[in-house]
C-alpha cells in the first residue's frame, strides 16, 4: 500500500531527525516540525499510537535542548532555543513554534517537570511585545516592521489559543485577540506573495482560528475580507513568489485559505495546527 509505505518512510526519518544538531529544533527545518507531521499522521488516519515513541523521543530531545539553552542573567527564558545563533521568536524558526508544538504532549511535559517552566517561558516571551503589540523577529531586534507567520504576530495566535486551553488560563485567549487585531490593521500584506508564510493567506487563516475558537463571526468576516483581496489581487500577487507551487510561498497556501473560508469550521493553519479528527481512512 502507498499508504504504508510513506508512513514507513516517514517514521524512518527519525533516526535522522535524532542526529540533528542540538540548535536544529525549529518548526521548518527541525525536529519540532518533524513531530507535527507525526502529529498529523495520528490525526488523519485516527491512530493515536502511530509513530508515539519516535515522536515522544524526539520531544524530549527538544525539551533538553531547551533547558540547556535557557536561564542567564540577560535572557532568562526556562526553555530556550536559537537557530544559527541567533534566538528567533516567530512560528517558523522560533520559539513561538516550538513552544506550540510541546503543549500537545503534556505527559512528557510533566514527566521532565517542565510544565511550569514552559508555562514561564510563554509568559517571558509574551512579555516581549512592541507597544504596537506585534512581536519582534528575534531576541536581538529593534525593529517593529514584520507581521507575518514566520515573523510576527501572526503564529502567536494560535499559540495563545492553544496556551489557553493548556493551561486553563483564559488571558492567553485575550493575548490571542489583540494579536488579532494587530493582524486586522497591518496584516494586509499588498506587495508579499501568497503563500502561507509571508503572504495576506497565512494572516488571514488566524481569524479562521479565532472563529473557530470563540465563534464570534467578526472574525471570519474578517478572514472573508482578506480573501476577497486575495482573489481581487490574485494575478498580480502571484509572480512575487519564490516557489509557485508551494504551501508556505507559493499559491497553494492562497487556495488553502481560501477553501478555508468556504468551510471555516473544518479549516486549520496547515503545517501548524492539526484538523479535526478525521473518520478512518480506508484508502490503498
Amino acid at each position: 500500500k502507498q499508504r504504508d509505505q510513506g508512513v514507513h518512510e516517514v517514521l524512518a526519518l527519525s533516526a535522522v531527525v535524532r542526529k540533528l544538531p542540538r540548535g536544529e529544533c525549529e518548526l521548518l527545518y527541525g525536529r519540532v516540525g518533524y513531530v507535527y507531521s507525526i502529529l498529523f499522521l495520528q490525526r488523519a488516519l485516527n491512530n493515536p499510537e502511530l509513530g508515539a515513541k519516535e515522536a515522544e523521543s524526539i520531544v524530549r530531545q527538544v525539551i533538553e535542548a531547551g533547558l540547556k539553552s535557557g536561564g542567564g542573567i540577560r535572557n532568562n527564558f526556562p526553555l530556550r532555543y536559537k537557530w544559527h545563533r541567533k534566538c528567533y521568536l516567530g512560528a517558523v524558526h522560533g520559539l513561538c513554534g516550538i513552544y506550540k508544538i510541546l503543549m500537545h504532549f503534556p505527559k512528557i511535559l510533566e514527566s521532565m517537570g517542565v510544565r511550569d517552566k514552559l508555562k514561564k517561558s510563554i509568559d517571558k516571551l509574551l512579555a516581549m511585545e512592541f507597544p504596537s503589540h506585534n512581536m519582534p523577529s528575534s531576541l536581538e531586534s529593534k525593529k517593529d516592521r514584520l507581521v507575518h507567520f514566520c515573523h510576527g504576530a501572526t503564529g502567536f495566535v494560535s499559540m495563545c489559543i492553544m496556551a489557553a486551553e493548556f493551561f486553563k488560563d483564559p488571558s492567553y485567549l485575550d493575548r490571542a485577540k489583540t494579536f488579532g487585531e494587530v493582524l486586522w490593521k497591518r496584516g494586509l500584506l499588498d506587495k508579499k506573495a501568497l503563500g502561507l508564510c509571508h503572504g495576506a493567506p497565512g494572516n488571514g487563516m488566524t481569524f479562521l482560528s479565532l472563529y473557530r475558537k470563540t465563534g464570534d463571526a467578526l472574525w471570519l468576516r474578517r478572514a472573508q475580507h482578506f480573501a476577497v483581496h486575495v482573489v481581487h489581487n490574485f494575478d498580480r500577487l502571484a509572480p512575487n513568489t519564490d516557489d509557485p507551487y508551494s504551501m508556505f510561498t507559493g499559491m497553494l497556501g492562497a487556495v488553502v485559505f481560501l477553501a478555508g473560508t468556504l468551510d471555516p469550521e473544518r479549516s486549520y493553519f496547515v503545517g501548524y495546527e492539526l484538523p479535526k479528527v478525521m473518520k478512518k481512512f480506508s484508502g490503498q
